[in-house]
């Protein structure tokens, strides 16, 4: 998780409007347990395609018992500001 905390920063610093690196970004602040962070970068971005849906799903399949409550505890965080 760190190098890829560290690669979508950078990718963010330089262009924070790109939808994918900030839904990327909030995801790995999620799974630090860093919700509020993770609510801010995800506010007004569109997630009417399932994206966040999807990210859970993964997490379940693979195995990821610790992962997938972080994320979720994030997500639930996020539609309650919608």
């Amino acid at each position: 998780l760190i190098h890829a905390r560290e690669h979508l920063s950078a990718a963010y610093a330089v262009a924070p409007h790109v939808r994918a690196t900030r839904q990327l970004l909030g995801e790995i602040y999620a799974l630090d347990g860093d919700v509020e962070r993770t609510v801010q970068l995800w506010k007004g971005l569109d997630m009417s395609q399932g994206q966040l849906m999807v990210r859970e799903w993964w997490y379940e399949a693979f195995g990821e018992p610790e992962q997938l409550e972080r994320l979720t505890d994030a997500i639930r965080a996020y539609m309650r500001t919608g």
